[in-house]
C-alpha cells in the first residue's frame, strides 16, 4: 500500500504534456511542474467510477402526466384525468445492492485516510505528519496499522541523501510536500462524492418507503422529475429540490 500512494511532481514531456496526469486538483508549479496522482488514488478513482457508472447519468424519477380521458355526450359527456405515473429507474433492493459496496468503500476511504477525510488537507495546520493513518480506532492489525507513515518517515529520512540533479534538496522538499497535500486534497473529494451518493440512495429508499406509508404526506416526485443522479448529488439545483421535497413531507 505504501509503494502504491506516492504522488509526485513531475515535469511533462514534450511528446505527451498531459501523460498520466490526474486529479482533481493539478495545477501547474511556477516551475512548470504538475501534479501526477499516486496508483493507489488513481486505482480508487477507477473503483468508483464503475461502481457509479450504472446510474450516474440516468433519472432517478420519471414523472408522466396523467392522460386526460373523455367522454361522449350520450354517456353524460365531461372528462377525468388519471393520476401521474411515477416511474422510479431503481427499487429498493437494486438501491440497496448499489449502496452497500459504495458504503464499505466509504468506511474504508474514513478508516486509512482519516486525515484527509476529516478536514480539507491545508486548511488548518494539524500535528505530525500528512499522510500518518495511524488512529486509535483503527480496524486493521497492529502490523498493518502505520505502513504508510513508515514509508513517508522513510522517504523523509532518506531525502537528504537523495543525488537530484540541477535541483536543491530544498526544492525536493517542497515538490513532494506540494504533491501529498495534492493527494490529500483529492482524496478529501473523492471521500465526499462517495458519502453523498451514498446518502443520496439511502434519501431514494426512504422516500420508497414514505410513499407506501398513507399516514405521511404524498411525495412530490415532481420535483425531482428528470434530474440525473449526478445532478442530484453534485448540483446545488437538485439539492434545492431535495431539500424542497423534504420540507413538505414533515
Amino acid at each position: 500500500l505504501s509503494f502504491a500512494h506516492v504522488p509526485s511532481m513531475v515535469l511533462p514531456s514534450a511528446d505527451n504534456p498531459s501523460a498520466g496526469i490526474v486529479g482533481f486538483d493539478g495545477g501547474a508549479l511556477a516551475s512548470g511542474h504538475v501534479f501526477r496522482s499516486s496508483h493507489l488514488y488513481n486505482g480508487l478513482v477507477a473503483l468508483v467510477s464503475r461502481l457509479l457508472r450504472p446510474i450516474w447519468y440516468k433519472p432517478a424519477v420519471v414523472v408522466t402526466e396523467g392522460q386526460t380521458l373523455y367522454r361522449r355526450r350520450q354517456y353524460g359527456g365531461g372528462k377525468r384525468v388519471l393520476p401521474a405515473r411515477v416511474e422510479l429507474l431503481l427499487d429498493e433492493e437494486t438501491l440497496e445492492m448499489i449502496r452497500q459496496p459504495l458504503a464499505t468503500l466509504q468506511a474504508m476511504l474514513k478508516d486509512v485516510f482519516a486525515p484527509a477525510v476529516d478536514s480539507v488537507p491545508g486548511a488548518k495546520k494539524t500535528d505530525g505528519d500528512a499522510m500518518d493513518v495511524d488512529s486509535n480506532g483503527s480496524s486493521h492489525s497492529s502490523g498493518d496499522q502505520h505502513l504508510i507513515t513508515r514509508a513517508m518517515q522513510y522517504q523523509a529520512r532518506a531525502l537528504p541523501h537523495r543525488q537530484v540533479a540541477g535541483r536543491p534538496v530544498s526544492v525536493e522538499k517542497d515538490l513532494e510536500a506540494k504533491a501529498r497535500m495534492t493527494e490529500e486534497r483529492n482524496l478529501h473529494s473523492l471521500y465526499r462524492l462517495v458519502s453523498r451518493i451514498s446518502q443520496l440512495l439511502t434519501l431514494m429508499s426512504q422516500l420508497h418507503r414514505a410513499q407506501a406509508n398513507p399516514a405521511l404526506p404524498k411525495v412530490e416526485w415532481g420535483l425531482l422529475h428528470g434530474l440525473t443522479y449526478c445532478q442530484l448529488a453534485t448540483e446545488r439545483s437538485g439539492q434545492d429540490r431535495i431539500e424542497t421535497l423534504l420540507t413538505n413531507l414533515v
